[in-house]
């Protein structure tokens, strides 16, 4: 199996990607994203995908085919710290993840909008919701995390505990039954590519670095219920 870099690099969205400079926490970033037009005559409305931790934009792809075939743009960013976006060290934060959100739909001219969040993208799309709510015209929230504050029943851990897990996950077995277990009716033609990639992204010699990322997002999740 050929390794795939911390940025996916190597792995093809099924769309084109895009990159928007920013700044994160002093840092100097740029965030992926995907830019989708209507595939049948346009109704003038624009969603706006959020997803969740284990993953990048590029799982949504059914979701946008469906949309854009009903007449939406859709605009599907890779959050920072996740997917082609970088993975910097830094603070991240549901209000830094919603206000980059909000940057693209500025760069890219575009005003109200319904979003969509699955999972962790739950608790990043209800942050932003609370933050811009002029701009939303629909939330939808598709098995959400965050519904409960999980710093009531499990001890916090330090960011050496998640890290060092993080980065001793790299079972290709424990990998495929996690993502297998996110379908009601797992299909392997489903979900085995997008295992695939989190296996792949193993073998980088830089995945000490996406471990940083995902622990520290991990903090972010136990630190800032929705």
């Amino acid at each position: 199996m050929i390794a795939l870099g911390i940025g996916l690099e190597e792995y093809e969205y099924p769309y084109p990607v895009h990159f928007l400079p920013l700044t994160n926490d002093l840092q100097s970033v740029s965030m992926a994203y995907m830019d989708i037009p209507p595939s049948t005559a346009q109704n003038g409305k624009t969603v706006v995908l959020f997803h969740g931790k284990a993953f990048g934009c590029y799982y949504f792809r059914n979701v946008i085919e469906a949309l854009t075939g009903a007449g939406y743009r859709v605009i599907a960013p890779d959050q920072i710290g996740w997917g082609k976006s970088p993975k910097p060290d830094i603070h991240y934060s549901f209000q830094l993840l919603a206000a980059s959100t909000a940057a693209l739909l500025d760069h890219l001219g575009v005003g109200k909008v319904a979003v969509l969040g699955h999972s962790t993208g739950g608790m990043t799309v209800t942050r932003f919701t609370l933050m811009y709510p002029d701009r939303v015209t629909h939330l939808v929230l598709e098995d959400p995390l965050g519904l409960a504050d999980y710093r009531t029943g499990i001890p916090p851990q330090s960011e050496e505990t998640l890290y060092d897990h993080e980065l001793h996950w790299t079972d290709s077995d424990v990998i495929r039954g996690y993502v297998a277990a996110y379908f009601v009716h797992p299909d392997p033609k489903v979900w085995e590519p997008l295992a695939d990639v989190l296996v792949r992204v193993t073998l980088s010699p830089y995945y000490p670095q996406w471990a940083r990322s995902a622990a520290l997002t991990f903090q972010m999740i136990y630190q800032q219920p929705g």
